[in-house]
């Protein structure tokens, strides 16, 4: 019997090893800052790693592949984790304990703005992307990426400063 593999090039999986182990630690703290929370980040990483192998053999960034991925999954975990603490609202019942990673008192502070206004500080700041470069990620005109950003950066001040 013929199995229905998929062709790989030859070296093409060593490669992606490669790659893995290069940006896998990136990707983690990535989605860790987006996210807000150590655990949810490695998962998004390890999914969207995971993604990248898949469509390994036809990439030609993998890379910038990878950043996208990232940013789209949490942005979908942010979701999720909103609907829940809604629903748990509504129901009446605690909102979970736990899950904030505790790096220091800016983190905590960054930590209070909007899932918006946070992940495009990230992006700009940490994984120091353009303003063009977030607003094709996040498919967003510049200006409200700019907009966004400086309010963002106005509210981390006052919030740092009481």
């Amino acid at each position: 019997m013929i199995s229905a593999r998929r062709a790989t090039v030859p070296g093409a999986e060593s490669g992606y090893e490669d790659f893995y182990r290069a940006h896998i630690g990136r990707a983690r703290s990535l989605a860790h800052l987006i996210t807000g929370s150590r655990q949810l980040g490695q998962e998004v990483a390890q999914e969207a790693m995971l993604a990248v192998h898949e469509a390994w053999p036809t990439l030609e960034q993998p890379a910038a592949f990878l950043r996208v991925v990232v940013v789209n999954r949490s942005r979908s975990v942010q979701r999720r984790q909103l609907r829940e603490r809604l629903h748990l609202q509504r129901e009446g019942a605690s909102e979970p304990v736990g899950g904030l990673p505790s790096i220091d008192e800016t983190w905590a502070v960054v930590q209070q703005l909007p899932p918006s206004q946070r992940e495009l500080l990230v992006l700009r700041y940490y994984e120091d992307l353009s303003l063009s470069e977030i607003a094709e990620l996040v498919d967003q005109p510049i200006g409200t990426v700019k907009s966004t950003l400086h309010r963002a950066v106005a509210r981390l001040k006052e919030l740092l400063d009481d």
